[in-house]
């Protein structure tokens, strides 16, 4: 039962994430955008969408989990047969991975800004950063 009391903890801060990255307003959670100077930052990345972005991973995960919990909880309970279990967790782990891969190349492909190109006075170049 310990293991559901820590899993019941991880969903809720994952859903609770997903809530703050939703809002537009949890950027201080996207590793790449909170090492950035501000400034620089909102010129180079759609920071909401970003943070968008972000929260559908962390919503994954925070299912996932209770997902898990749930099973976990019926094979404890005799409604379920054990060998479920290591299934899932393969499932999973794929499916939180596999999000988190999404949700990087989302963010570097579509909520980055173009950057005009130095040098380039005004003919339209631009280049991404």
């Amino acid at each position: 039962m310990t293991e559901i009391a820590i899993g019941g903890l991880v969903a809720a801060a994952c859903l609770i994430s997903a809530v703050v990255l939703f809002s537009g307003h949890g950027v201080f959670m996207v590793a790449t955008l909170n090492r950035m100077d501000p400034a620089e930052r909102d010129a180079s990345y759609d920071v909401p969408r970003a943070c968008r972005a972000t929260g559908v991973f962390a919503l994954v995960a925070g299912v996932a989990v209770l997902a898990f919990i749930a099973l976990k909880y019926a094979a404890l309970t005799a409604y379920l047969p054990e060998a479920v279990l290591p299934a899932y967790t393969v499932a999973m782990i794929a499916a939180i991975v596999g999000t988190l891969v999404w949700s990087v190349s989302h963010i570097e492909k579509h909520c980055k800004r173009e950057v005009p190109a130095k040098g380039g006075k005004g003919k339209g170049k631009t280049r991404r950063r």
